[in-house]
């Protein structure tokens, strides 16, 4: 009980591995009962979306699903943009409860929405299920709180019109990280000054490059709500000061150069669209979590500091390359991820991930992030495939991938888990009114 009172996470994972397994039993007897044969119920079964436990108040219980994936969204976004800066130093007993309660209501919300507010289909929990299974596996093993937080959130946002915890979450973030920059620079809130070369300040967080993570991550909500075709000269300017300041700021490079990325891939996506649209461009950037995955292990395996070209990228990486080629000297991965990574540090999420997460659960990820892109570009979402590469590319610095409340393109693996067809795949694109969705 202490233990699910100070972390409630582990707790709140198998109740909802554990009652999607029990409600798919229910759904499977029900199906044969109302089929009257089992022929019958098997197809009724892997065929058609129930909602789990019966079908008992289907309105409200449909109805409330949305609300607890935004409340949940909003809850975490609040508790990691607000209560994970050094505002903590000032009010620390608050801050503390203030997380320990947000932890207990966000998770409550998601496992609710997972198990009384989703309708599912025997051939989406024959997918679903597994992959929750083997990563709820790994995440026993290494203790990586970010990573599950992440599953759980796609699994949530099945079925989510996610516009709207998009605007809830930009809103939450955005007014979050203006609240703790103005308290820094005028003193209410601790800060981070790095001297050494270019000062570095973190304004109110407890790193510079976190700083960069978050402005990177509000970008991208804000470009997600804007949507690629719709941007103006004013947007651009907008990202190329957010850019100019954390290149300038934090001097975190990771996001600077994502956000740089970003914009550029914008740019691209308002004035060329077309240059997505072939096959093999489609294909390209759809393998970009292999590739960015074989280019890091590549890297930090051949490293030696009299090659000059891996000692330029070493450098360019801030030493990562130098400590990621240790690592791999130490390490040995294990098939369901690993806590103790004996004091190396890995800064790049591909090969780090790697190790803690173990070959198994990495396949699974690049897998899902591969299809996610391939799935995305095939529809035209070119503003979600932009965001999406932007945060595999910051992946070669920084951790910050599977942080659903910062970067929310991982609710679109929801799409990928449960087979959403095209014309349901999620996105974050305003949903046609009724008379554009009716018009010739």
């Amino acid at each position: 009980m202490e233990t699910f009172l100070n972390d409630p996470l582990y707790l709140q994972v198998d109740i909802a591995l554990l009652g999607m397994l029990l409600g798919a039993a229910v759904s499977a007897l029900l199906a044969f009962q109302r089929a009257g044969s089992f022929a019958g119920g098997i197809r009724r079964f892997w065929g058609a979306e129930e909602l789990l436990f019966g079908g008992w108040a289907p309105r409200p219980r449909l109805a409330a699903g949305p609300g607890l994936f935004v409340i949940a969204a909003a809850l975490l976004q609040f508790g990691v943009f607000f209560g994970n800066s050094l505002i903590r130093e000032v009010w620390p007993g608050t801050i503390a409860a203030m997380a320990l309660v947000i932890d207990h209501l966000y998770g409550a919300a998601l496992v609710c929405k997972l198990l009384l507010a989703s309708r599912y289909s025997g051939k989406q929990l024959a997918v679903a299920w597994p992959v929750f299974f083997v990563l709820r596996w790994v995440f026993m093993n290494n203790h990586n709180k970010w990573f599950m937080l992440g599953v759980l959130f796609l699994l949530a946002a099945k079925d989510v019109p996610l516009r709207r915890p998009l605007k809830v979450c930009l809103a939450v973030g955005a007014a979050s990280l203006a609240v703790v920059m103005t308290g820094a620079a005028l003193g209410w809130i601790p800060t981070l000054l790095l001297e050494g070369g270019r000062p570095r300040n973190s304004f109110g967080y407890g790193w510079p490059n976190l700083l960069g993570a978050f402005l990177l991550g509000a970008a991208v909500m804000y470009v997600c709500w804007r949507r690629a075709e719709r941007l103006k000269w004013y947007d651009f300017v907008l990202l190329g000061a957010v850019t100019v300041f954390c290149d300038r700021g934090p001097d975190s490079r990771g996001g600077t150069v994502c956000l740089a990325l970003l914009l550029a891939g914008m740019l691209a996506a308002r004035f060329l669209p077309r240059i997505f649209g072939p096959a093999l461009v489609r294909g390209l950037l759809a393998a970009c979590p292999f590739l960015a995955f074989g280019a890091s292990y590549w890297m930090h395996w051949a490293y030696t500091p009299d090659n000059v070209l891996l000692e330029t990228l070493n450098g360019l990486f801030t030493g990562r390359l130098y400590l990621g080629h240790e690592a791999l000297l130490k390490l040995t991965p294990r098939i369901a991820g690993q806590a103790d990574l004996q004091g190396a540090i890995i800064d790049n999420l591909y090969l780090g991930w790697w190790f803690s997460g173990g070959p198994v659960a990495s396949l699974l990820v690049w897998a899902g992030f591969a299809f996610l892109l391939w799935k995305l570009l095939k529809n035209g979402r070119i503003t979600e495939s932009v965001c999406c590469l932007a945060f595999l590319a910051h992946g070669f610095m920084e951790p910050h991938l599977m942080w659903p409340c910062v970067n929310v393109t991982v609710w679109l693996l929801a799409g990928v888990v449960y087979l959403v067809p095209d014309g349901r795949f999620p996105s974050f694109a305003p949903v046609p009114s009724k008379k554009e969705s009716e018009a010739p």
